[in-house]
């Protein structure tokens, strides 16, 4: 038997900055900042993962489990053309299985985890990226973190023959995913930051969503010819 711990700490920071700018209607040909269509933004990511496995074995078979807990915290800043904080902090208890089955000949694996799905800053945060008038984006501070829980199995089998087989399947499920959600105004219509959508344009932002899944089956058979 054997016992594993780890730690694993992440940070990281970034800033962006857009500035738009419209030429004078007084024909000057002076340009003038527009604050709908600009802003500056600082964002920090920080993350705390601990947790711990157990490993044993019997005979031809392997078992490990685990349990981890992370929490991450993301913080943003912006500056211009408002000046407003947005902090949202996420915390997930992330267990993990492990089986393996040596027969000699005859070999099985099955292996579940889970991981969080945690949304960026660029999905939390309130301000409005509208670097293309037409298509515009803004984050949603509502947003839930998502959990993916994966199961996959594999099974292998030689005979003395020759011949191999293999086979291989695994799932996906995803909680809480998060997807894009996308509005188009048939009207010219002033958000309620003041950034201004043309009739036709789209305005992205983000949503949580249950029912995300995925799976796959793959097999191969392998023998010689005389």
């Amino acid at each position: 038997s054997r016992i594993q711990l780890e730690y694993r700490l992440t940070r990281s920071r970034s800033a962006s900055s857009l500035r738009t700018t419209n030429i004078s209607s007084g024909g000057s040909g002076a340009e003038d900042l527009d604050p709908s269509a600009s802003s500056s933004f600082e964002q920090r990511y920080g993350s705390h993962r601990a947790g711990g496995a157990f490993q044993m074995q019997s005979g031809k078979t392997l078992l490990t489990a685990g349990l981890a807990i992370e929490r991450t915290s993301i913080e943003g800043n912006e500056t211009f053309p408002l000046i407003r904080s947005s902090a949202q902090t996420y915390q997930t208890i992330l267990p993990s299985a492990w089986l393996k089955w040596d027969g000699g000949t005859k070999d099985m694996r099955i292996r579940y985890t889970a991981a969080a799905v945690i949304p960026s800053l660029v999905q939390v945060q309130e301000a409005v990226d509208n670097a293309n008038p037409l298509f515009q984006a803004t984050g949603n501070p509502a947003l839930l973190q998502g959990v993916r829980h994966r199961l996959s199995a594999q099974y292998s089998f030689i005979e003395a023959a020759g011949m191999q087989l293999f086979f291989s399947t695994s799932a996906e499920v995803i909680g809480n995913n998060i997807c894009r959600s996308i509005t188009v105004f048939d009207a010219d219509t002033v958000l309620p930051n003041g950034a201004r959508l043309m009739r036709g344009g789209e305005l992205t932002t983000y949503a949580n969503m249950d029912g995300s899944w995925n799976a796959r089956i793959s097999g191969e058979i392998a023998m010689p010819v005389a």
